[in-house]
């Protein structure tokens, strides 16, 4: 076993007389959350799509994790939202094409999906960097279609499908126990939807909001 400059001070900081085992050690202490078997959701998500023109941002949090509980989720359980969710999520998506029947725009696109962890929470509906703040502790490079049902004038359904692949997986600190979200390399599905308001016509512009998860396929 090879041990770096880092293993061996870790080592010598902690009095260990055996410095070959501290890297085990330190990885047994982390456990993987966020992934589920096949056909069951990994991640919940809720939040606001912003539309401007061939560019949208997402923003909002995650839900449900899977070997999460909701007092690791929210500083308050009790009163869940964007101000106690420690998990928040922050997307950026650039439209690539769009094609529409009667009633039914289809459109793709493609960006980068990033979650962040925020211990004290603190996040504000309306500021979407705020999502953005904290650790980084998951990205995903990601492909999107999305799919909108026209039911009145300016007003449609909107489903959102997208394939995920992870980037980046960082540790991170939930109440006092090492977690990591997923994996590098890990793909997967996001399926969301909700309703969709367009508030400017020719840009154009609007506001999307989606629930939904993140499911890892066989």
């Amino acid at each position: 076993m090879t041990l770096s400059r880092r293993d061996l001070i870790v080592g010598v900081g902690a009095g260990a007389p055996a410095v070959a085992a501290v890297p085990s050690l330190a990885h047994a202490a982390v456990r993987r959350v966020g992934i589920a078997p096949e056909a069951r959701q990994s991640i919940g998500v809720i939040g606001t799509i912003e539309q401007d023109g061939v560019h949208l941002t997402g923003f909002g949090w995650l839900t449900q994790v899977r070997g999460l509980g909701a007092h690791d989720l929210f500083t308050d359980p009790a009163h869940r939202g964007a101000a106690t969710a420690r998990l928040r999520w922050h997307a950026e998506v650039t439209v690539s094409s769009i094609d529409v029947l009667p009633s039914l725009f289809y459109g793709t696109g493609d960006g980068r999906l990033r979650i962040f962890y925020a211990p004290a929470g603190g996040a504000q509906p309306d500021q979407p960097d705020s999502f953005a703040t904290g650790r980084l502790v998951a990205s995903y490079g990601c492909l999107f279609r999305n799919i909108q049902i026209v039911i009145a004038p300016d007003h449609a359904v909107t489903e959102i499908i997208g394939e995920l692949s992870q980037r980046t997986a960082r540790r991170f600190v939930v109440r006092g126990h090492h977690r990591q979200l997923g994996r590098k390399g890990l793909l997967a599905r996001l399926d969301a939807s909700g309703p969709a308001i367009r508030t400017e016509p020719t840009i154009p512009r609007s506001t999307r909001y989606v629930a939904g998860g993140i499911t890892v396929p066989h």
